[in-house]
């Protein structure tokens, strides 16, 4: 709900992860903008998520893995 996603926003906006950017056109509408700081947690978290998809894959059979590849 709004309130919620509002809640949430705040929130990462009090850690300084985004900023919000006003829309000149309609000042109903709000955007949120990652920081430098928050893009740097997203890196992290990918890199993060990447590297324990190899760890996963790394266990599979090399003969499954061209399986899945036709």
């Amino acid at each position: 709900t709004l309130p919620t996603v509002t809640g949430i926003v705040d929130r990462l906006v009090g850690r300084e992860l985004v900023h919000r950017i006003e829309n000149a056109g309609d000042r109903r509408i709000r955007l949120a903008g990652l920081t430098p700081e928050g893009l740097a947690l997203v890196e992290q978290i990918a890199a993060a998520g990447q590297k324990r998809r190899r760890r996963l894959l790394m266990r599979i059979d090399v003969d499954a893995l061209r399986g899945l590849e036709r």
